[in-house]
Parts: C-alpha cells; structure tokens; sequence
C-alpha cells in the first residue's frame, strides 16, 4: 500500500490540531529504573539464576557488571516503569492532547486506540471514551500490528477526517511494553518501557500530510520472528535487526521517493526505537543513502527503553512541545514489526 496525499481524488484537508504524550512527571505512579536497579529489586529468583548462571547470592559487582553488559548490548541505560494500566496512560496522555487542543471529549467523533498491551474488548479506545467522562456519539475502536500500530492508528484517523465522515479524531497509542516479556526471561524483559502518545486530528484549511505507505511481508518465515505467547511475546533479536538493515531502510527511501520527497527536504525522521544498535544501524544505512539529508534523527530509547506501539507519537509530539519540531516543518515516521511488517507517514506541522 502507497498513497501520495495529492493524487488522491479531493477530499477534506487533515492536519494534527492537538498533542499529548506522557511524561516522568504527569503521576508519581512513573519512575525511571536503570538496567541494574531492574537485576537487583525486580527480577525474579529464576530469572537471576538465568541471568547470571548460578545460585544466590549475587553480590552487587555481579548485579553491576550484568547491568553494564546489558547496556553495550542494548545502549538502554533507563526504563520507563508505571504501576497502573495502560488504560490509564491512554487516558493522561488524551486529556492532554484535548487539553492543549482545547477540544472537548464530546466534540469528538472517533477515538481510535492503537496497542498491543491492552485490555483486549472491551477495547482500549472504549475505556478511553469512559475514562475522560463526559458522553458523545464518538465512534470507539483499537487497531493492533505490533510497533507499527503508532503510524498504522494515525492513518485510520487521516481516513476518517479525509473522507468528510468526521471532524475530529482522536488518536491513542498506549503501551505497558513491559507486559511483553516476564520478569524470568532477562533477554527480552531488559528493552521494554511504558508510555503513551495522543494526536488530535481535525479539518484543516491546506493538507498536512504527505503521504503514507505499508507492507507486511510474513512470507520466508519471517511470521515467526515476533510471536505472541500466554506470557507476552518472544522475538528473534538478530532477525529483526537484520529485517531493518535489508528491508527498513529499503523500504522508506522508497516511500520518501515515490511521494516526491528530496532527502535534504526532510527535518524530522522519527523511526521506531526498538535498541541502540537498530537506530545506529539504520541511521547509518539512511546516511549513506541520502548524503544530502541534514535533518534530526530523533531518539529517546536509551532513556525511556522500547515503547512499541508508542515510540513515534511520544517523540513527535515531546518534539512539538519543546520546540524542537517547529511549525512548517516536514516530519517523516515510520515503524515496523509483527510479521513483519513496516509502516510510514509524512506530514507538515
């Protein structure tokens, strides 16, 4: 799937009109844990035993230089921990998007809820709905396609506002990525973090996006890479790092290039954070490829750990609050996952 925005047949102009993400500072049920406090106060006995191949105790050098190994494998140093449910970060991270957009809840249409770590039906969007507390006739529903979902959710809502059959749609990305390894399994349980993104997308005078493009590609066996399990997933590291080398990086100059885009036209790419070395190795690839690109790679994952679903929109809309994304600016996103698949979008702020 490819769509350049302007050769579509005319339709009602979309623009993002409101952002919130969550933050260390929204709730005291957010704390940041670094990679060794994790070891030692949160892992289990077995996933210790696992870890370090031996019997208790574990002195704290043992703790310290796991915790060390741990960062050059994965360049995470701190995770993002929030003790409540992601129906919870979904709702911090809408009311302040509506908050900022100064829209109401019952101004909405639709609220669309991207995640792969929540409530399952009812669906996310539907708690969102009751948890901001005031009635509408908003349409409630989830999407889900592992960390792709972020750009897969937000084209769902520019379909929406697109084809006039709504005004205004709210977008929720929420993960509790932590959810997806227990505590027993220290080579998946050591990336994860929780966070939540919210864009508020409505009618616009002039078109702000660009384009959107998605593949899935589960042939070869690559359906088996990133698998669901009773105690949350289970991927193939090394398989997937390569899927984003060979394919990833193949995949976007193509979309950037199809929509017409120049590189050097770029200001803001916004990947998925899966790992350190992923984004090192995708940048570099992107580099090489597009010696004119000057723009900012942004990146948080070293900070925040692997957010899923919601990597994208959190970096995008801190972006916007802070300043860094500047109004008129041309931002590119785009993530990839499940079996596998990829998915990017291109927009103007």
């Amino acid at each position: 799937m490819f769509c350049k925005v302007k050769f579509l047949p005319l339709g009602q102009s979309v623009g993002i009109i409101g952002y919130g993400h969550t933050e260390i500072s929204d709730d005291p049920r957010f704390r940041v844990v670094t990679q060794d406090a994790f070891i030692r106060d949160m892992m289990s006995v077995d996933g210790r035993r696992s870890l370090f191949g031996s019997e208790p105790p574990w002195s704290t050098e043992d703790i310290e230089a796991a915790a060390e190994k741990w960062v050059a494998q994965t360049k995470i140093r701190e995770r993002i921990f929030f003790s409540g449910s992601v129906v919870e970060l979904a709702v911090i991270a809408a009311r302040k998007c509506l908050a900022q957009a100064g829209v109401r809840p019952d101004q909405l249409d639709v609220i669309i809820g991207g995640t792969n770590t929540g409530p399952g039906y009812p669906s996310l969007a539907d708690h969102i709905k009751l948890g901001l507390g005031q009635p509408s006739r908003a349409m409630a529903y989830d999407v889900a396609e592992a960390c792709s979902v972020g750009p897969l959710a937000v084209f769902d809502g520019w379909d929406w506002i697109r084809s006039s059959v709504c005004r205004r749609a709210l977008v929720v990305c929420a993960e509790d990525a932590t959810l997806l390894t227990g505590y027993d399994d220290w080579r998946g349980s050591n990336l994860f973090g929780a966070g939540a993104y919210a864009f508020l997308l409505g009618q616009t005078e002039r078109e702000a996006f660009v384009f959107f493009d998605g593949q899935s590609l589960p042939f070869d066996g690559q359906i088996d890479k990133i698998v669901k399990t009773a105690s949350g997933f289970r991927q193939d590291g090394n398989a997937v790092h390569k899927f984003v080398g060979r394919v990833v990086v193949e995949a976007l100059v193509g979309a950037v290039e199809a929509a017409g885009i120049k590189p050097s036209d770029i200001d803001h790419l916004v990947p998925h954070q899966p790992s350190g070395p992923t984004l090192d190795l995708l940048e570099a690839k992107l580099r090489k490829r597009w010696p004119e690109f000057r723009g900012r790679v942004h990146r948080h994952v070293e900070t925040t750990g692997n957010t899923s679903g919601a990597s994208t929109g959190q970096l995008i809309s801190a972006g916007v609050k802070s300043g860094v994304i500047k109004q008129g600016e041309l931002v590119v996103a785009f993530a990839f996952g499940a079996g596998l698949s990829f998915v990017a979008y291109g927009f103007t702020v």
